[in-house]
């Protein structure tokens, strides 16, 4: 089939199952929608609380990545000035 081309087949409305009618479907249309309205107010009442024990996790993986943080710091300083160090001691020998 060449490009561009279209097939009968998918210009066609898609077929509705036997004994739908247009009301039957509006109306099974509806109720699960009013359904889904339902359920979606019923969420939205609940509180936005977290479970003590989850927010304990949390709380300590929190700390866990803080401590992460503190400890990385302290490294790329202790690099830093190795390194700085060591520029230093490399012109002291070359001026020598």
């Amino acid at each position: 089939m060449a490009v561009g081309s279209t097939n009968k087949e998918e210009s066609r409305p898609p077929l509705r199952a036997p004994g739908f009618t247009t009301t039957k479907l509006s109306s099974s249309t509806l109720k699960r929608l009013g359904e889904l309205e339902e359920k979606v107010d019923m969420l939205q009442s609940k509180p936005n609380v977290m479970p003590y024990e989850k927010e304990e996790l949390l709380n300590a993986a929190v700390y866990r990545v803080d401590a992460l943080e503190a400890e990385l710091i302290a490294t790329k300083k202790e690099e830093l000035m190795a390194h700085i160090d060591n520029q230093e001691r490399e012109k002291f020998k070359a001026s020598r």
